[in-house]
């Protein structure tokens, strides 16, 4: 019994330290006039930031990547902040940096164009201002944590950024504190073989 508490708390121990990531933002800036939960804006200042994990980029071509986002939110000029419920990504293909779906297709919602956007998703990148696209907002509801949000169809331009945090993220969740279970486990077997003494 006390070989197997034993190995079970050195088991417990090693098999729970969590792997690193690095967490890279996207930051979509621009204006446009839309809704959100049928209240309409004109032509604001919105922020769109994604926090996206590197080891998540796949490719959807042979010249296009894609990374699916943890979170993200955005801030609207006059109206608030608020968090995405509907699954969005950032893909990069032939010169074209865009924010979309991830479901329905990956349907676009902004499109920014530069040829400086042979773009890897996995670096950082200074703001580029460009000409860009707000599109297919109503094809399918965009849901955020302030309702569905969509913004009328506009050529605009639009600015994109990317940083490389530099700061690792869990992906891993671990459970209780593993040295509390090793400790546990230790105080049991001493509880253990203090009884069988007595």
């Amino acid at each position: 019994m006390k070989i197997t508490a034993f190995f079970l708390s050195f088991a417990l121990l090693m098999t729970s330290a969590p792997s690193n990531a690095t967490l890279i933002n996207f930051i979509y800036t621009g204006s446009g006039s839309g809704s959100i939960d049928g209240v309409d804006f004109d032509n604001a200042t919105f922020v769109i930031t994604e926090h996206s994990n590197t080891d998540d980029i796949t490719a959807c071509s042979s010249t296009c990547k894609t990374l699916k986002a943890l979170t993200t939110t955005i801030s609207i000029e006059g109206v608030g902040f608020f968090d995405f419920i509907t699954e969005t990504r950032t893909f990069s293909v032939n010169g074209i940096i865009g924010f979309s779906r991830v479901l329905n297709g990956g349907l676009d919602l902004f499109n920014l164009k530069s040829s400086a956007f042979n773009f890897d998703l996995a670096s950082s990148l200074a703001p580029i201002t460009t000409t860009a696209e707000l599109k297919q907002w109503s094809r399918s509801p965009v849901e955020t944590s302030g309702g569905i949000l969509e913004f009328k169809d506009a050529d605009i331009f639009g600015t994109f950024e990317a940083r490389l945090g530099g700061i690792s993220i869990p992906t891993t969740v671990p459970g209780p504190s593993t040295l509390f279970i090793f400790a546990l486990g230790l105080a049991l077997l001493s509880i253990r073989r203090y009884s069988a003494k007595n």
